[in-house]
């Protein structure tokens, strides 16, 4: 599974800056250690990677900005991993030096393909309260791939301190190919649910990115950093 969501934060810093640059370190196994994102010559990021002993696992990372004149830590992941496999993502902000979890993510297995994924975000800032934000569950024959993936999200209702459903997406498989998704997803003004199904493969393939990117945002606590050219 995707073992990115900590590093496409610099990702997407770097598409955002224009006349960016980025240098790269490495160790002497020719690991990236790390990564600096420079714009004008100037000093703006500093990504530091940890490894699992000397694999080629990440055990960690850093990032930090360059904030009233030196780098200044805002950001933290670490993994964790269970018989080779990614099995845990933990996430962390720095607010005026305080250390705040902002979501984990726990990863469960059939054989070597994923089978559950359990994302939980913060509800809280100043309690650091997390709960669960998304399911992604997978449904996948031997030796013909995914045959379906079913992504249920949840919001957090402040009246009962609890999660609530709020949209489920189930997408059908054929051969590893998209073949179509249903759609259950809350309109809160109504408060009915709106059932859809599509069967344009491009738009689905759109939809599920909009979706991932929205989960793995939330987990992420993008929405509590924003820097002056937007860029989260």
């Amino acid at each position: 599974m995707k073992l990115l969501h900590a590093v496409e934060f610099l990702i997407i810093v770097f598409l955002c800056c224009n006349g960016s640059q980025v240098r790269v370190e490495h160790d002497d196994m020719g690991r990236v250690q790390q990564r600096s994102l420079y714009k004008n010559n100037s000093l703006q990021i500093v990504e530091t990677i940890s490894y699992e002993g000397k694999s080629v696992h990440p055990a960690g990372i850093s990032i930090k900005r360059v904030k009233h004149g030196g780098p200044e830590l805002f950001r933290e992941v670490e993994f964790k991993y269970r018989n080779g496999l990614l099995a845990s993502e933990y996430f962390y902000i720095y607010r005026n030096g305080v250390k705040t979890r902002t979501g984990k993510v726990f990863y469960t297995y059939n054989g070597s393909h994923p089978e559950k994924i359990r994302y939980y975000a913060i509800s809280d800032i100043e309690t650091s309260r997390v709960f669960l934000s998304a399911l992604d569950m997978y449904s996948v024959a031997d030796g013909n791939g995914i045959q379906s993936r079913r992504i249920i999200e949840y919001e957090y209702n402040t009246q009962t301190k609890k999660g609530m459903q709020v949209s489920q997406y189930v997408v059908q498989y054929d051969k590893k190919n998209i073949v179509l998704m249903q759609t259950w997803v809350l309109d809160k003004k109504s408060d009915q649910i709106i059932t859809k199904t599509v069967t344009n493969r491009g738009l689905i393939s759109e939809m599920i990115h909009n979706i991932e990117r929205s989960i793995s945002d939330r987990v992420k606590g993008t929405m509590f950093f924003q820097d002056s050219n937007g860029a989260r």
